[in-house]
């Protein structure tokens, strides 16, 4: 990825999909300190394919979701008494966030998956994840065992002010998951909204993220 800034760093690449149109950028921005902690030890996987039918998008969706989540354990048990009372998480501020955007340049379709497998997250710091308009999308986290810790996910549309659509904050090494749907209504098509996952630190983690959108 190219880089600019150097104390608030900006990483951007050019992606391609299954067509083999260039057509996408992923951006990440953040502490250039922050951001070369987190994804020191990370690569990444993104599939995008513009012409699925929404069929095709929850089968492939599905396919990955069990490939992945084989990292983790999807049970376990609560360490102790303070990783169960958890309270609202804190504003995210410039010094302790990082976010990763992946955005559309041109044309239109969709299906998109993104997979991180590694990100190290130091307790009370905030990764957002900002995917392209959707009418569906879920994200989640899988520590990896042994070292896991216990990152918390949230789930915010169209910027990271609105209210919490969808929450997981499962106490320990367990997959965190949120999905939010568009309903149709009869006299209107269903609007796409713009996911904003934010995964936070709840204690210092290792883990993995995937998140699609359709």
């Amino acid at each position: 990825m190219k880089r600019s800034g150097k104390d608030a760093a900006r990483y951007i690449t050019t992606l391609s999909d299954d067509q083999g149109q260039e057509d996408y950028e992923l951006t990440v921005t953040g502490p250039r300190v922050l951001v070369e902690k987190v994804f020191a030890k990370s690569d990444f996987e993104i599939s995008i394919s513009p012409k699925a039918t929404a069929k095709e998008a929850e089968a492939r969706a599905n396919e990955l979701w069990a490939k992945y989540s084989a990292t983790t354990k999807e049970i376990a048990p609560a360490e102790d008494l303070k990783s169960l009372l958890k309270t609202a998480p804190k504003d995210a501020t410039a010094k302790s966030a990082v976010v990763v955007s992946l955005r559309r340049i041109r044309g239109d379709g969709t299906f998109f998956a993104i997979w991180f497998p590694t990100l190290l997250i130091p307790r009370g710091v905030s990764i957002f994840f900002v995917g392209p308009p959707a009418i569906f999308c879920r994200g989640s986290v899988f520590p990896l065992p042994l070292v896991g810790g216990d990152p918390d996910l949230f789930l915010t549309l169209n910027g990271i002010s609105p209210p919490v659509v969808s929450s997981s904050t499962l106490a320990g090494p367990a997959i965190d998951t949120v999905a939010f749907m568009v309903l149709p209504t009869l006299l209107i098509p269903p609007l796409p909204v713009i996911p904003f996952y934010r995964i936070l630190g709840f204690s210092t983690s290792l883990t993995g993220f995937f998140c699609w959108s359709f």
